[in-house]
């Protein structure tokens, strides 16, 4: 069992609960005259002041802890792997009841409400380490044949009909490329890379040791739902990645009850490409909106608040 905040706010409220009641019981007993002049231990004082701090503070816990386990809880993205969706410091909103309920403290399903779908951004247990979460966005579904081309970054999604694998051509479809307004920088030396990037077109600048590479974008549709997908150009990618051809065909069949997720930023994400597939019961949520987004500017500890980014839908 994992402890998580939610699993110490039920601790807090049951060690309240028990110190309320050996209060009371106290109590009774100092009513009775042969206990007036006793004098009690220091861990019955303790658990006195515990029971008066739990009887202020108990309906708040308790809110916090059944709002947090059964319908809604903050997540703040730590790296790039959703962007263009996602930006690092952008805080969002997981709505836990989206797929089913679950027991807070063991995390297994109660009650299913509804089956993840194609497109949907949520957040889960990292199936290597359940202690940490990611946020991904989910591209196949149980049973399904996922074909990813390293070379043209598309996916092709095969539906199960009757014990045949047919290629669904409407679920899932691309626009052409185009150059994006995203740049990332990549470091010669912590790439062992040379200078034959310099000449390259999508080189914006350079640095002693660095490139600031124009990254590329097109919009990807899966299901109806339209979201941007960064792709570092295939010229270039070869020589940031050693061990990528840019050149592979790669195929998954999902199993019952799993999930394949992958990040927007396609050649910047740990995903079901890498580390396979997420099983139902490690999903958390699913992601709704953006409450909060803050952008660290360099060299001051303020952070600057990406308005235009609060509120925004996901």
């Amino acid at each position: 069992m994992n402890i998580n905040f939610n699993t110490f706010i039920l601790i807090f409220i049951i060690i309240g609960f028990i110190s309320y009641i050996l209060k009371n019981i106290f109590i009774k007993i100092e009513q009775k005259t042969y206990f007036n002049s006793i004098k009690y231990p220091l861990f019955i004082k303790i658990i006195k002041h515990s029971a008066n701090l739990f009887k202020e503070t108990y309906p708040i816990l308790l809110i916090i802890f059944i709002f947090r386990s059964f319908f809604y809880e903050p997540f703040k993205i730590p790296s790039a792997s959703m962007m263009p969706t996602l930006l690092i410091g952008d805080f969002i909103i997981v709505e836990k009841f989206s797929y089913f309920l679950k027991n807070p403290i063991t995390n297994k399903i109660i009650l299913f409400i509804s089956k993840p779908k194609y497109g949907d951004v949520v957040v889960f247990q990292y199936p290597k380490n359940t202690k940490t979460l990611f946020i991904k966005r989910i591209i196949g579904l149980p049973t399904d044949k996922i074909i990813y081309n390293e070379k043209t970054k598309e996916i092709k999604i095969y539906k199960l009909y009757k014990h045949k694998y047919i290629l669904n051509k409407k679920i899932i479809s691309y626009s052409k490329e185009r150059n994006s307004n995203f740049i990332e920088e990549i470091n010669f030396l912590k790439n062992n890379i040379n200078e034959i990037f310099w000449n390259k077109n999508n080189i914006k600048y350079k640095k002693p040791n660095s490139i600031f590479l124009n990254l590329i974008e097109k919009k990807e549709n899966i299901n109806n739902i339209n979201y941007n997908i960064l792709l570092i150009p295939n010229i270039l990618l070869k020589y940031i990645y050693k061990n990528s051809s840019t050149n592979k065909i790669k195929t998954w069949i999902i199993p019952k009850n799993m999930y394949f997720v992958m990040g927007d930023y396609r050649d910047n994400s740990e995903d079901s490409r890498y580390w396979g597939f997420v099983h139902q019961n490690n999903l958390i949520g699913k992601a709704k909106y953006i409450w909060m987004s803050l952008e660290k500017e360099e060299n001051h500890w303020l952070h600057k608040i990406r308005f235009d980014r609060i509120g925004k839908k996901l």
